[in-house]
């Protein structure tokens, strides 16, 4: 049959047929004889004729991929794509081709490239929107991700269980969230703690959105919990940060001494954390207590440039003179 074949193809003069025997002596190489060169030769020798001939370049994307040439298996995956008239099939070969450069040659940024040219053809395909989700995540491009997400959300949602759903419906709203579509974190955040209510990053993102927002009292709710129940899971600067966001929910719900006891808690795990210390400056200021205001100013000086440390000083020489009245205090700072 390939020596007929062969024949045949030599000896016609309707390029449409040579093309065709020239395919079809590839397949029976390829598929029944073992011989992948001698195959690539009659598929190369067949595009070579017509470069259209997507039959070819699928076969020829088989051969270079069971031989593990994932570049020309790629290239190959493109070019026909360019030339299929069916739109599942471009979307096929564009997924592919995308899953090849991500899995087989870590080229991410041509993966995700290949991925959106599927999805743009077809904007519910879950094979390319999910890979491309990752992508987009960890890039932080959210942006493009969020109606990806939205896709895969209606789409896959209902048949996923488990880690898998929380993981979903805790992307989605990390998405929304960084975008500012509140209301839509604080309800895909719900969905994932119905999931798994001790999911400690949704807890957190679902803590912080409320605090955004003003929900002093939510936020405050789920920030006792992460303490009570995740504390050695977080590292120290989250352990300040959560003690300082207590703070300020206690402030905001007009209870002083209890926001001054987390302020206080934060700085015993970090004196210098520059977002209590100024906290407490403004709360302390109001209350009176000047000499704890002076302790704060003085361990925001730690971490001052050259131009803050000489308004930091001038400010404690003038709450030495003016609100102490300490003249010879406020002279050595002033000297400082």
């Amino acid at each position: 049959a390939v020596d007929t074949m062969t024949r045949l193809s030599t000896s016609t003069d309707d390029p449409a047929l040579r093309v065709e025997l020239l395919h079809r002596t590839g397949r029976i190489l390829a598929q029944h004889l073992g011989d992948a060169g001698g195959a690539e030769q009659r598929f190369l020798q067949a595009l070579a004729l017509d470069g259209s001939h997507v039959p070819t370049m699928k076969a020829t994307t088989e051969l270079y991929m069971a031989r593990g040439d994932w570049h020309k298996a790629a290239n190959m995956m493109v070019e026909a794509e360019q030339h299929s008239p069916i739109p599942t099939e471009k979307v096929r070969l564009l997924t592919e081709a995308a899953q090849i450069y991500q899995s087989r040659l870590e080229d991410h940024p041509r993966a995700a490239g290949y991925y959106a040219a599927a999805l743009a053809i077809d904007p519910e395909h879950v094979p390319a929107g999910e890979p491309l989700a990752d992508i987009y995540y960890q890039a932080r491009r959210f942006e493009e991700l969020d109606a990806i997400m939205d896709m895969l959300v209606r789409k896959t949602a209902p048949t996923k269980k488990g880690e898998e759903a929380r993981d979903l419906f805790f992307r989605a709203a990390s998405c929304a969230a960084e975008l500012g579509k509140h209301d839509k974190a604080l309800k895909l955040f719900k969905a994932a703690y119905d999931v798994d209510s001790r999911h400690l990053p949704t807890l957190l993102g679902r803590a912080a959105v409320q605090f955004q927002v003003k929900d002093w009292d939510g936020a405050g709710k789920i920030y006792q919990t992460v303490l009570v129940q995740h504390r050695d899971a977080l590292k120290e600067a989250d352990v300040v940060d959560v003690y300082y966001r207590l703070g300020q929910v206690r402030l905001m719900l007009g209870e002083q001494r209890k926001a001054l006891n987390m302020f206080e808690k934060a700085l015993e795990i970090d004196a210098g954390h520059r977002s209590t210390l100024l906290a407490v400056i403004e709360l302390q200021t109001q209350q009176g207590d000047f000499g704890a205001v002076i302790h704060a100013k003085r361990s925001l000086l730690e971490s001052a440039d050259a131009e803050e440390k000489f308004r930091l000083l001038e400010e404690i020489g003038d709450i030495y003179h003016e609100r102490l009245q300490n003249p010879q205090k406020a002279i050595s700072t002033y000297m400082e």
